[in-house]
């Protein structure tokens, strides 16, 4: 049951991201800075007027101490995940550089078995562009490239090493076929997200709760105080913005694309 939510609520945020930006960033940035903004010119009139009852010093000490921590918090999680998306990106280098290497070695084999695996090379980069990634863009991670993958094992059983050449070459490029597929794994894991839903829930809570606190503890002299409320909701927001964006690799305007493994389909290709 909690498995169950948790892919529903990575495949309603996927799709949130998914639509055109100004949606999200609307939905992120500007209405939370215009409605704190808006709640803070209130409670400052009521202020203002003297009828507003929460003035207590300690709720603005303990408000004061607690925004660093959420946004530090908020930073950190942010670092997180960049490294998450530019280690997705590394990935994908490293398996593109794998597939033009497997079709090299191959070469010192006859005919027939060079032929039969830059095909199957050719048939992992097709179904990976027109099958996985189309689903990693959906949050989905099923591994298409499972068949031909072992069907790429097959070939290479078949091949018999008659001359130490050949034998040093089909030495190297069983190891690299293992970590093509751990690639290919490493690849399909973030399309669903690098963060836990619960850890969506903190980030949401804690956010809303800092804001909350700010807005309804003013200071006795709040002539500004909608503005700083306005900016540091901006800030705030942004950060979960982005957060939201880089949390997932392959959705929204922000995602790492099947590039390189259409430009080693074409020097695969090229080198036949």
């Amino acid at each position: 049951m909690i498995f169950s939510r948790q892919i529903q609520w990575t495949l309603l945020v996927i799709k949130f991201i998914n639509l055109p930006t100004w949606i999200p960033f609307s939905a992120v940035v500007a209405i939370p800075t215009l409605t704190f903004y808006g709640l803070s010119t209130w409670v400052c009139h009521n202020q203002s007027k003297g009828i507003y009852p929460f003035t207590t010093d300690i709720g603005r000490d303990i408000i004061g101490y607690f925004i660093p921590i959420v946004g530090l918090l908020l930073v950190f999680i942010l670092l997180s995940c960049w490294e998450d998306t530019k280690n997705a990106q590394l990935d994908l280098v490293d398996e593109a550089q794998k597939l033009i290497v497997i079709s090299r070695l191959i070469e010192q084999f006859p005919f027939v078995n060079r032929q039969s695996v830059h095909d199957v090379l050719i048939e992992y980069i097709d179904i990976t562009v027109a099958k996985e990634w189309p689903a990693m863009i959906e949050g989905q991670t099923q591994p298409f490239t499972r068949p031909v993958v072992l069907k790429l094992y097959g070939i290479l059983a078949d091949i018999e090493a008659t001359t130490p050449r050949q034998v040093e070459m089909y030495g190297n490029i069983i190891p690299i076929l293992d970590k093509l597929v751990e690639l290919r794994n490493r690849r399909l894991a973030p399309a669903a997200g690098t963060l836990p839903q619960i850890m969506w829930l903190v980030i949401l809570f804690i956010s809303t709760l800092s804001m909350a606190g700010l807005v309804f503890f003013p200071p006795d002299n709040a002539d500004n105080y909608p503005a700083l409320i306005a900016i540091l909701t901006l800030i705030f927001s942004m950060l979960i913005y982005v957060i939201i964006i880089l949390q997932y690799p392959y959705s929204g305007e922000v995602r790492v694309e099947p590039t390189l493994l259409q430009q080693a389909r074409a020097i695969i290709i090229q080198e036949q």
